[in-house]
Order: C-alpha cells, then sequence, then structure tokens
C-alpha cells in the first residue's frame, strides 16, 4: 500500500508536467504545410528522449517497488509465524494453568475440584454415619447396662432373700434339732 502510493507520487507528477510540457513545446514550434503540421526531428527526438527515460524511471522504480513488496510480504511471513508461535505458546500456557499433572496424567483443575468436592462430600457422609452408628451404639450400650444393672439388682434381692430364707430355714433346722435333742434329753 505504501509502496504504491509512493509510487503514484514520484512518477506522474513531475514527469507528466515534463511531458506535457515538451509536447506543448513540440507543437508551439510547429509548421502547418498545405494543412499538415510538420514536427522537426530534433523536438520528436527530444520528446522520445524523455519518454524513454520516463519509461525506464518507471520501470525501475516498479522493480524497486516489487523488491520492496517482497521485503514486505517476508516480513508479513516472519510476523504470521511469530503471531502463530505465540498463540501457540499461550495456548500451552492456557493449559498449564487451567490443568496439572499427577503420576503422569494430566487433570483438569475443574475435574480436580469435582473430585475432591465429591470425595469430602463422600467422607463427610461417612463421618455422620458413623457418629449416628456411635450414638445408636452408645444407646444400645447404655440399656444393656441398665438391663444389666437391673437384673443384677433383681439377683442381688434374689440372692439377699435367699440368703435370708436358708438362715430362716438353717434356724429352724437348729430349732428343730434344739428341740429333738431335748426331747430326747428330757
Amino acid at each position: 500500500m505504501l509502496a504504491l502510493s509512493s509510487f503514484a507520487n514520484s512518477t506522474p507528477a513531475g514527469q507528466k508536467s515534463l511531458l506535457a510540457e515538451q509536447y506543448r513545446q513540440m507543437l508551439e514550434g510547429v509548421e502547418v504545410i498545405e494543412g499538415y503540421r510538420m514536427v522537426r526531428v530534433m523536438d520528436v527526438e527530444k520528446l522520445w528522449k524523455a519518454v524513454n527515460d520516463s519509461l525506464r524511471a518507471g520501470e525501475e522504480l516498479r522493480e524497486k517497488m516489487k523488491q520492496e513488496i517482497a521485503g514486505l510480504q517476508a516480513s508479513v511471513t516472519s510476523l504470521k509465524k511469530q503471531v502463530d508461535e505465540a498463540q501457540a505458546t499461550a495456548e500451552e500456557l492456557r493449559t498449564a494453568v487451567e490443568s496439572f499433572t499427577v503420576f503422569g496424567i494430566s487433570w483438569k483443575k475443574s475435574s480436580y475440584r469435582f473430585i475432591s468436592l465429591l470425595l469430602t462430600g463422600l467422607l463427610l457422609a461417612i463421618i455422620v454415619g458413623l457418629i449416628i452408628t456411635g450414638r445408636m451404639n452408645m444407646r444400645a450400650a447404655q440399656d444393656a447396662r441398665k438391663m444389666y444393672e437391673d437384673l443384677y439388682h433383681e439377683f442381688d434381692r434374689y440372692r439377699h432373700s435367699a440368703v435370708e430364707r436358708q438362715i430362716k430355714l438353717s434356724r429352724e433346722l437348729q430349732d428343730y434339732r434344739n428341740r429333738q435333742t431335748e426331747l430326747k434329753s428330757a
């Protein structure tokens, strides 16, 4: 774009005005013979030389512009390659930021968060279950202890009453023996 505008600015303005001036001068110096305009050979040669010089300068400028365009295209290609490399690097960095590697396996951070929350929830559920089971077991143990104490007290009363009965029976037996001995001795 720059090359074309510089080409447009350098060629036409200076040389076109020069060629137009020479053409006008050539027409002014023309002799008219029997209705025909006669142009001097020297003026035509001067105009021809100016036209050839203009064409040669235009050709040189065109070649120069081709080289400049080729250089700019090479720069554009180089810049495109740099942009592609930068985009690839940015993508690698984005991937590196969004994931991490554990035991050689790449994990996305969102997957890790989900799994962490799931495991945490599962562990909390297990803990709650253990607490509930522990409380139920404590109640069962308390009930069993109460039943044991009740049974122990009942057994203790029974043993106490059995001992009292045994003592009573042994007294009665002793009384009976004492009466028997009294009866035999009397």
